[in-house]
């Protein structure tokens, strides 16, 4: 007994098992993360390593060139980038994606333990440490006060009472707080005391700790009773610290003999109090000084779960908050993550009622209509189970994956559904039909189904091949298999079974509507639909007479068709649009604070007067940055934007604030993106190398100065290249040294201690610890001459003067040296404006160096960023396509049982590019990576109608009908399906390819890609798929002609 049967016969069996899954997939699916892309793993791994007051040439030779020659046999490495600042050292390894990171870092550590011995003493031991997606966080939270608050108060007050509290969040792996400064204890050495009491800094910083000490001394016994003896002499107010004893001279009377001592207190050489660090960084919301803490959460939490926890706790807390003040979200990621996502659910909200729509004008009726929406959520909700359990969550890819489904899922219950409707016309029973026209249409269902399946197979195979992108495409690709074979599972069990026992299908003469309107208007449209198959015969039947002119004609559309796509731009990812703005600020080095602090300020100012519709500008001023390479000449301005109608967007806020980068020359800006996305920062990447960095920089200065006068598409054009910072550099005089048994590090040292300051000691006061730090008075280390008054004790207790020791001189300090593949590197960076697409400003770069640019056989160009990316990544989907290509071959040859009608099918594929090229002519949109990946599925999808008209085409010539009228009689016959499937998947697709709203940017070009394509691919394979079938079996029509003679003959 054949699966159909089965079903047929036991419904109530089948009704159930859907029941169960049904109900199991509800309670599943709010169990399902939430995220805006999915997890993935960045083949990145990072060498760190330190070596204090190291020049970048020093980092270069001596740590980074031996990092480089550790790891440069290390398997699966695509790239090793560095760059070497001063005291710095940073190794970058990108692999393959699809790398086992955790396998390669064992390998890089080992390789690197080979070369302990050959490192610097003094350098630090090389960190590794892989790079992921969560290094972003995903909220800043900022604490207000209304009592005039200071950002160091209120700093304190985050330290104290939020920090942990939000830390102790599940989900959360760390936070940051910026804006204000920490609290310490500044003992303030005046040098003139020092000088009084011939003492050094750092002789009275090392006093200080070993009279703060806490330490066990066993226990003592007396009587019955245990007694633990604990000697504590720790600080526990400022006044015992300035009371404490830095040194004691003899006192002696007039006859010479000791009497006594006189006791020098830290007071008597310097002044203790509670201050806060030098500011490095300033932080301003909304105009006024403020601090803001950062949430980042764990690799494998829920981001919106997260955010709806601390949420949760930022409420409890304000109930906690002295006085005044108050925590507020100022930037939240996820709200974009949630508004985006929701966007989709509308999209595919809208796309099921559209689809409904399109069923119920071609089937007219309501039982119909309700058997085919029954069976897209059923179809859905398995295909949510299934998801469930392979571990993936509901993100923008996903999403897409069920919208891209959805149209495709219905294919087939259409199929089966409209020929059981043609057994029920012809008068078959309710079983019947259901049997007969379920296994009629089963083998042609699941072919046109595995061919669209078999375009995701090489997509999931060659994943790594597309990199990023191919991991962003994995969990949409299975979801869109997953759907499919869901939705065959349930063509082929559900609908058989509600059309013969629940939703029992009748046509019009078996049970004629009663209303006389809705007769009328049913009688009206089946007239229509009659008129449609005439005029469509006819059409085909002119179209099968003139094959040859109608070979020619299509041939011309597809060479004007290519030469338009020639023609068009090309891009690697549209531009997704967020809800907050990122601009980063760069000062030359040696900026002040103060000076980047009132750049930002100025801008802010501009920015409230002229953006229409923002939430919050934070700007921040200063900064440590990632490694410690920030500085006070760096800063950024965040601008949270409302969405709402009448606000700017992102777009218009980026342009609105351009305008104002002329008027501060000095100054270098881009912009950045605050969530992932697709594409690189930096679209625009020249690489210049050279051995010599003096002629890359003056290279790359000259293709920067071209571009930002000559191409205006490419905005923030700049280098990666940092001047040197201003310095006094101190040479010391080795033989003087020598002379007075001095060491370089003792020298440097107490120069490093009297400037910066050393942590002495700690003081505990209720329960926390305040650094004690010892340095020179603000006055006393405010010039150079200052400097020279240092004075440095040797071994003997002789004090030298750093005057007598080495001179000092103004220059230039060293710069950061970049390197790729072990050869120095300087990057022209930049971005694109909307309308400028990758291959033209690729075309425009390359034109202009050519022209205006002479290069020396010292230097040479690479092109790096989107263009280069493109290249690599359209030769992969080519691929990609090409397997899929041959994938669906074998499918449809296997059907067929031939290779002629395959093939039939295979030249009707390039048709569709006719709608695909015609689509992005009319809307304007750029072609991109997204659009070829398009064509991709597209590829699996435009076969299917051709598959099914071919096969009825075939079973009507098994039936004895001439070539010529079986071509139109299937034609006809297949018509409303086609139609109907086709319909079905363009008008899923139509919310989500023209308004998927904000954040969807980046997978709408599929969903412009399915509907240009489908169109035109649908009326290629109604009018043209016939012709090339008659064309291709013109002999063997002869044949089956006098088969069916001689056969005749025989009766």
């Amino acid at each position: 007994m054949s699966l159909t049967n089965t079903v047929v016969r036991r419904p109530t069996t089948i009704i159930i098992i859907y029941i169960l899954l049904t109900v199991l997939a509800l309670v599943v699916y709010p169990n399902l993360s939430v995220e805006l892309f999915p997890e993935m793993d960045l083949p990145m791994v990072i060498v760190y390593s330190s070596y204090r007051g190291a020049s970048p040439e020093t980092m270069e030779s001596r740590v980074t060139k031996l990092i480089e020659s550790a790891v440069s046999n290390v398997g699966g490495i695509k790239q090793v980038s560095s760059t070497s600042s001063e005291g710095l050292s940073m190794v970058m390894l990108e692999f393959a994606y699809g790398t086992d990171l955790d396998k390669a870092s064992q390998s890089i550590n080992d390789n690197i333990s080979l070369y302990t011995d050959v490192f610097p003493e003094d350098a630090t031991k090389p960190t590794i440490f892989k790079l992921n997606t969560n290094m972003m966080p995903i909220m800043n939270i900022a604490l207000r006060g209304s009592n005039g608050q200071d950002a160091n108060e209120l700093r304190a007050v985050l330290e104290d009472m939020v920090q942990s509290r939000l830390e102790r969040v599940a989900g959360v792996s760390s936070t940051s707080i910026n804006g204000g400064q920490d609290a310490f204890v500044q003992v303030a050495i005046d040098q003139n005391r020092l000088e009084a009491y011939g003492l050094t800094l750092s002789q009275v910083a090392y006093t200080l700790n070993p009279q703060n000490y806490q330490i066990g001394a066993g226990t003592l016994i007396e009587g019955d009773l245990s007694y633990l003896l604990r000697t504590d002499a720790q600080f526990s107010s400022i006044e015992e610290i300035e009371d404490a004893m830095v040194v004691s001279y003899p006192k002696y009377d007039a006859k010479g003999t000791i009497i006594g001592s006189n006791v020098v207190r830290l007071k008597d050489v310097a002044t203790v109090s509670y201050a806060y660090r030098d500011a490095t960084s300033q932080v301003y919301i909304n105009g006024e000084s403020g601090v803001y803490l950062s949430i980042n959460k764990e690799s494998d939490a829920n981001s919106v779960q997260v955010a709806k926890r601390v949420k949760e706790v930022i409420e409890d807390l304000n109930k906690e908050l002295p006085k005044g003040m108050s925590l507020e979200v100022i930037v939240d990621t996820t709200e974009m993550v949630e508004s985006t996502i929701n966007t989709v659910y509308e999209s595919l909200l809208y796309g099921v009622v559209l689809v409904m729509v399109v069923l119920f004008i071609f089937l007219r009726s309501i039982k119909s209509t309700l058997i085919i929406g029954i069976s897209i959520p059923v179809s859905m909700l398995l295909t949510v189970l299934v998801m469930f359990f392979m571990g993936y969550t509901l993100n923008l890819m996903t999403l897409t994956g069920l919208i891209l489904g959805l149209g495709m899922t219905v294919d087939g219950s259409i199929v089966i559904l409209e020929n059981i409707f043609r057994y029920r016309e012809r008068g078959a029973k309710l079983h019947a039909a259901a049997i007969l026209g379920t296994k009629e249409m089963i083998v042609s269902i699941t072919a046109s189904i595995l061919t669209t399946v078999c375009v995701f197979v090489p997509m999931v195979l060659l994943r790594s091949n597309l990199e990023m992108l191919g991991e962003i495409l994995t969990p949409m690709a299975a979801t869109i298999i997953i759907s499919l074979l869901a939705s065959l599972v349930v063509a082929v069990t559900l609908i058989p079974v509600l059309t013969s026992s629940y939703v029992k299908l009748y046509t019009r003469k078996q049970k004629p509507l009663k209303l006389r309107l809705l007769r009328y208007i049913d009688d009206k449209a089946e007239a229509a639909f009659e008129a449609l198959d005439r005029g469509y015969k006819r059409t085909l039947a002119l179209l099968l007479d003139y094959k040859w002119l109608t070979l020619v004609l299509v041939v011309l559309i597809m060479v004007l068709t290519f030469q338009a796509y020639q023609a068009m731009h090309q891009s690697l990812y549209p531009t997704m649009s967020e809800t907050s703005v990122s601009l980063s600020v760069t000062l030359p080095q040696g900026t002040t604070l103060a000076t980047t602090e009132s750049l930002l300020l100025d801008l802010q100012d501009k920015a409230e007067q002229d953006i229409k519709g923002y939430k919050d500008i934070t700007v921040t001023a200063g900064g440590g940055g990632m490694f410690g390479n920030g500085g006070t000449n760096a800063g950024s301005l965040q601008i949270s934007l409302l969405d709402e109608e009448g606000a700017d967007t992102m777009l218009i806020v980026q342009e609105k604030l351009r305008r104002y980068f002329d008027l501060y020359p000095a100054a270098s800006f881009s912009f950045s993106q605050v969530s992932m996305g697709l594409g690189n920062l930096n679209p625009v990447d020249v690489a210049v190398k050279s051995d010599n960095l003096e002629l890359a920089v003056q290279t790359a200065d000259q293709i920067r100065d071209l571009i930002a006068a000559n191409l205006s598409g490419v905005t923030e054009a700049r280098t990666d290249f940092s001047k040197g910072l201003p310095e006094l550099r101190i040479t010391i005089d080795r033989e003087r040294a020598y002379a007075y048994n001095l060491t370089m590090q003792s020298i440097a040292s107490e120069i490093s201690n009297s400037v910066n300051g050393i942590t002495a000691t700690q003081l505990k006061d209720n329960g926390t610890d305040t650094d004690v730090v010892v340095l020179l008075d603000k006055a006393d280390r405010s010039s150079e001459p200052d400097l020279k008054r240092i004075f440095i004790r040797n071994s003997f207790g002789e004090k030298i003067s750093l005057d007598n020791l080495a001179t000092i001189q103004r220059s230039t300090g060293p710069v950061a040296i970049n390197r790729e593949n072990e050869m120095r590197t300087v990057h022209v960076i930049g971005g694109l404006a909307p309308s400028y697409a990758a291959s033209q400003a690729e075309a425009d770069i390359k034109a202009l160096l050519a022209k205006e640019l002479p290069l020396t056989d010292e230097v040479f160009i690479e092109y790096g960023g989107d263009f280069a990316d493109m290249t690599a990544m359209f030769s992969q989907v080519g691929l990609i396509l090409v397997l899929a290509i041959v994938l669906v071959f074998g499918v449809m040859a296997s059907l067929f049982e031939s290779f002629k009608n395959p093939f039939i099918v295979l030249l009707s594929m390039p048709l569709m590019m006719v709608g695909v090229v015609g689509i992005y002519l009319i809307t304007g949109e750029t072609f991109s990576l997204i659009s070829a990946i398009g064509i991709v599925i597209l590829s699996g999808i435009v076969v299917n109608n051709g598959i099914v008209l071919i096969e009825y085409i075939n079973l009507l010539r098994k039936r004895g009908l001439p070539i010529r009228s079986a071509c139109i009689e299937a034609g006809g016959n297949r018509l409303k399906p086609i139609l109907m499937t086709s319909l079905t998947t363009i008008f899923g697709m139509i919310p989500l390819a023209f308004f998927g709203g904000q954040g969807a940017e980046q997978i709408q070009p599929i969903g412009q890609t399915i509907i240009g394509g489908m169109a035109i691919s649908t009326l290629m394979t109604i009018f043209f798929t016939p012709v090339l079938y008659a064309l291709f079996n013109k002999d063997k029509q002869k044949k089956d002609v006098e088969r069916i003679e001689n056969y005749l003959q025989e009766v």
